[in-house]
């Protein structure tokens, strides 16, 4: 289990209160936006995020939960709370628990005008409060409200802006003081739409302070309230305190939690003043006090991480052993913080939004059709997420790897392929040299902290670098070879390379059938239809079934150009065939194509070929890729045929990676598979066909 707290700060009782109760079995990630917050340090994983205001927060945020196998989000800070309740359900629909209470709740808990009108409303004792410095002098006046007095923020946190008037001069200008400052404060962004009424005015209440963790479970049941006396106070949290068990504060908890149905664990503030219980802070998350009540016996990590895995109440009393009488103070250790790439898991992050995707490839510039968001979206199945990894070190070298992630079926594991074609990974600032050595370390780690257990993918003959990125990463092999045509010479040239039969045929066919761009929608249907009907006559596997949305959508994007080829009978203006291609970086790929059973004798598809060898030339491209053979063989039929158009062959390689071999095997043994193939992963062999490639005719 993997607990993600969020603008983790100082709070490193937390993070190691999380860890003792996972012991081993899980991880605590820590995010926050300043690289140097202490509780990152205690965190077993630490990564740096945006301001919770920035646009890209959230969704960093879920790429985080994606990337490590979050199973629940803990928010630390008050801001942030309306945040992340109002995008709570975008998480769980994911099988994220967020531990937040409801957007009405915090809303409750973050403004103090609603804070005192609900403790109102339920029949509690509360300060006088006012809204306006007007309305605080006419109870002054009026004999209402005294001195000394508490000037606070409406929306406030942290106990930012919080002032103590003992006379009017002080009152008159320390509201007055308030109000220009407060908009200069992490405050400023809340309060900015009522700043007329955003500073509260309150009566000080004098008695014996306690800080309470008032405590539901994750369904908003009441669980208990475990109450510290306050005995001395620090920058506005408990410095000092006595665990305390009072059957009245209990008996106010409860009714509490009962009418707001919070979630988890919330902190209050209460003073006891003359035998009466006043209630004046309501903050739905762990406080600052919440070491006391560990300490004194409650052990509410534990508890959460229970709840997490579904056990009732009745079962967990065990972790609940709160005694009163417990006194602990708070005091300042100092940590050492390393430089952020000592402890920062900073190396790999998962992209798998199509704005960050686009922006990394635009970064490495270098890639094919195969490497785009836009085809990883239309390729993968319902089963499939699409995954970038970017890798990027302190001497600017940048990879990419672009993956489909698969939960393992009645599994805790995952494995990665990759789409159908010529992926691998894509670099920036790789030379010759490149030492591998710390990226394969980094990619090891990675892969086990997301409990992968295997990873596929074919390599692209035209991208450079991808051998030497992979070296000694699993194992490398080739699979065959793909016919390269060498568009960068002149087209005499290259027509001198193709055989004379060839050059003789096409010629031949070019005075009976002409070559035309499939422009119209009936173009593309009935594109979709020769290429289903080439199909059914090979007895195609079902991989190569793409559904007629593929063939519409593959076109519909500005970061490559897709295209289709018709012949058409000159007599008769039918068309007999069609090949589809798709242009990238001056990378041109032989992706799709069919022909008509009727026309088959005529073989277009040599015209189509050619036809486009022509036009991508004369565009200035640079490579024109045909393929290979049936599952990358080059000893094939088709791989004869694609090599009567060149002699340029490019070796064709395959990526396979055990990251566990002991899950691996046992995997594999379940299967009750114990024939040796090349099939990989073997454990998948019944029903994945990853290892086919496309087939071309």
């Amino acid at each position: 289990m993997n607990i993600l707290f969020t603008c983790a700060g100082r709070r490193n009782y937390l993070i190691n209160y999380f860890k003792e109760a996972l012991n081993g079995n899980g991880h605590v990630i820590a995010v926050d936006q300043d690289l140097l917050a202490p509780a990152l340090v205690d965190a077993d994983i630490a990564v740096q995020v945006p301001d919770i205001y920035d646009e890209s927060y959230i969704p960093k945020l879920i790429e985080i939960t994606k990337t490590y196998a979050v199973n629940a989000v803990i928010s630390l800070n008050d801001l942030e709370l309306p945040i992340l309740s109002k995008n709570k359900s975008i998480f769980e629909k994911k099988g994220v628990k967020v531990i937040i209470s409801d957007e009405n709740v915090i809303d409750i808990g973050f403004d103090k005008l609603r804070t005192f009108n609900f403790i109102k409303d339920l029949g509690l004792n509360t300060p006088k409060t006012y809204t306006s410095l007007d309305s605080a002098l006419q109870a002054i006046h009026d004999g209402h409200l005294e001195f000394p007095l508490v000037l606070k923020p409406r929306w406030g946190s942290a106990s930012i802006g919080i002032e103590f008037p003992e006379c009017m001069a002080e009152l008159e200008l320390s509201y007055k003081l308030q109000k220009i400052k407060l908009e200069k404060t992490i405050l400023g962004e809340v309060s900015k739409h009522d700043i007329e009424h955003s500073i509260l005015i309150q009566e000080k209440l004098n008695g014996k302070e306690y800080g309470l963790d008032v405590v539901n479970d994750l369904d908003g049941n009441y669980f208990g309230t475990f109450a510290r006396e306050k005995l001395s106070m620090r920058s506005g949290e408990t410095d000092k305190a006595m665990s305390v068990i009072d059957e009245n504060i209990e008996k106010l908890g409860e009714k509490l939690a009962k009418a707001l149905k919070h979630i988890g664990s919330m902190d209050c503030d209460a003073f006891l003043v003359n035998g009466t219980l006043y209630l004046l802070e309501l903050n739905p998350r762990f406080g600052g006090g919440y070491p006391f009540s560990h300490e004194a016996g409650v052990n509410l990590a534990t508890i959460y991480i229970e709840w997490l895995k579904g056990e009732k109440n009745e079962n967990i009393l065990k972790y609940n052993n709160y005694k009163p009488g417990l006194i602990f103070s708070k005091c300042d250790r100092l940590m050492k913080i390393n430089k952020p790439e000592s402890y920062f898991d900073n190396s790999f992050e998962a992209i798998t939004s199509q704005k960050d995707w686009l922006n990394f490839l635009k970064e490495v510039g270098n890639y094919d059709f195969y490497h785009t968001y836009h085809y990883h979206s239309i390729s993968k199945s319902d089963k499939e997420m699409p995954v970038l990894l970017k890798y990027k070190d302190h001497d600017g070298i940048l990879i990419g790897i672009p993956l489909l992630v698969r939960n393992i079926p009645n599994t805790q594991y995952k494995d990665a392929t990759c789409v159908y074609g010529y992926p691998g990974p894509i670099s920036k600032n790789i030379t010759d040299g490149f030492d591998n050595s710390r990226f394969k370390k980094e990619l090891i780690k990675y892969f086990k902290k997301n409990n992968m257990v295997s990873v596929f993918s074919r390599l692209n003959p035209y991208i450079e670098n991808q051998r030497h990125i992979l070296n000694n990463i699993g194992c490398l092999t080739k699979q065959g070879q793909v016919v390269n045509i060498n568009i960068q010479l002149d087209l005499e040239t290259q027509k001198g390379k193709i055989q004379n039969r060839l050059k003789t045929y096409i010629n031949k066919t070019r005075k009976n059938y002409s070559v035309r761009f499939a422009i119209a929608q009936e173009d593309i249907q009935e594109f979709i239809d020769i290429y289903y009907e080439n199909m059914d006559r090979v007895g195609a596997k079902k991989l190569y079934y793409f559904d007629e949305c593929y063939f519409h959508e593959i076109g519909n994007t500005h970061v490559f150009k897709s295209e289709i080829l018709l012949a058409i009978d000159n007599e008769t203006g039918t068309i007999i065939s069609g090949s589809q291609f798709i242009t990238t970086n001056g990378i041109v790929q032989y992706h799709l194509s069919g022909t008509k059973n009727s026309y088959l004798h005529l073989n277009p598809t040599k015209l189509l070929i050619d036809e486009m060898r022509i036009i991508a030339t004369q565009r200035g491209q640079k490579y024109f890729n045909l393929g290979g053979g049936l599952g990358g063989r080059d000893d094939d039929s088709l791989f004869h045929f694609k090599s009567l158009f060149s002699k340029d062959f490019k070796d064709f390689n395959l990526w396979k990676l055990i990251v566990n071999q002991d899950v691996y095997d046992d995997l594999v043994a379940k299967k009750g598979i114990n024939k040796k193939t090349d099939y990989f992963p073997l454990y998948r062999i019944i029903d994945d066909l990853n290892d086919n490639l496309n087939i071309n005719v």
